[in-house]
């Protein structure tokens, strides 16, 4: 018989012709739903209260569009009703609340009035860093927590379970070729953390050396026009193309089109573009951000001068070696996650 599980998650797409709203976590629905019976329930997102069907998948969205105050607990109110009235209907095995916030404390005190619910945690990023406020009402004993790197556990690694997230099975499928028109991507947010200003100002010193170089910033964000204007500033508007959403299979076709994802983020959970991009044969050069397995095609970075020297020596490599770096599958990752249902 197979086990019923409910995820818990701030957001999820509104219909299936959305790719880019958390996609990790819809490619973990994709892979896990055929070997279980499966339920979501989103706090924030989409923004209207409805329930609605998504790839085969039942999905109660509470609408609680990021209101914060007596809001937030209206949210949180009509979610425990929508648990438990699921639950009644047809037991859950297991509760999975992605991000250590509202989704891992509502998990945890429905668990706590059904103790025969199985409890898991999965922690996707910033919500590991100390200024989480929710760590400060979570219980590391109740249920388990899945990490996706191991960086700044030291002092709770009896407590967590490493498990990185995999890629779909459809990004193996996609054609690589030797021959890549883009010298240098980047794929983000235009948010402060992605530093992008050190991508555009690393790119102006390549550019010297490379007057004809040839980059793309996939992206969008608060950033955006602070960063069209800088890479006007820096004269690259002919050599930074800059383009805004895109689906998730449009990225991975730019990413088979790029000699080398240059990627300046100061933190990384793990980090799934790192992966994407190895997985279509890119070069990778970051900070020591994400969890990237062993390779010897990324190259770890601290500075503009450290990105700038490591840039030009994969340009001027004279035999550049474009094979794919291979990253499990997220159904291998979704089966050894059902293991400790």
């Amino acid at each position: 018989m197979q086990k019923k599980i409910l995820i818990l998650t701030p957001g999820f797409p509104a219909d299936e012709n959305d790719t880019t709203t958390v996609p990790y976590i819809q490619d973990f629905v994709v892979a896990i739903q055929t070997f279980c019976e499966l339920k979501i329930i989103t706090f924030q997102y989409p923004f209207e209260e409805q329930n609605y069907v998504w790839n085969n998948t039942s999905i109660y969205t509470a609408g609680g569009k990021n209101e914060k105050h007596i809001y937030r607990l209206i949210t949180w109110k009509k979610i425990l009703k929508k648990m438990k009235e699921w639950h009644k209907q047809n037991a859950f095995d297991a509760i999975l609340c992605f991000w250590l916030t509202e989704t891992a404390l509502i998990g945890e005190y429905f668990c706590r009035k059904n103790p025969e619910i199985k409890l898991f945690k999965w922690a996707l990023g910033q919500d590991m860093k100390a200024d989480n406020l929710y760590l400060r009402l979570l219980s590391w004993e109740r249920g388990k927590t899945f990490v996706l790197s191991l960086r700044n556990t030291e002092k709770i690694a009896e407590k967590i379970t490493f498990l990185p997230f995999g890629l779909p099975s459809y990004i193996q499928n996609i054609s690589l070729t030797e021959e890549r028109k883009i010298d240098i991507i980047g794929i983000g947010s235009h948010i402060p953390l992605k530093r992008y200003e050190l991508f555009l100002n690393t790119i102006a010193r390549l550019k010297k050396d490379f007057p004809q170089i040839n980059c793309m910033l996939i992206g969008q964000g608060r950033d955006t026009l602070k960063l069209t204007a800088l890479s006007e500033a820096l004269h690259l508007t002919d050599n930074v193309r800059f383009i805004s959403t895109l689906t998730r299979k449009e990225i991975f076709h730019y990413l088979a089109q790029s000699k080398i994802l240059f990627h300046t983020s100061e933190f990384e959970g793990q980090g799934m573009v790192l992966t994407e991009a190895l997985q279509m044969g890119c070069y990778v050069v970051c900070g020591d951000v994400g969890c990237i397995p062993p390779n010897s095609k990324t190259f770890i970075g601290e500075n503009i001068a450290d990105f700038e020297l490591q840039l030009r020596t994969i340009l001027l490599l004279t035999q550049q070696d474009f094979s794919a770096i291979n990253i499990p599958s997220m159904e291998n990752i979704a089966k050894k996650f059902l293991e400790y249902v």
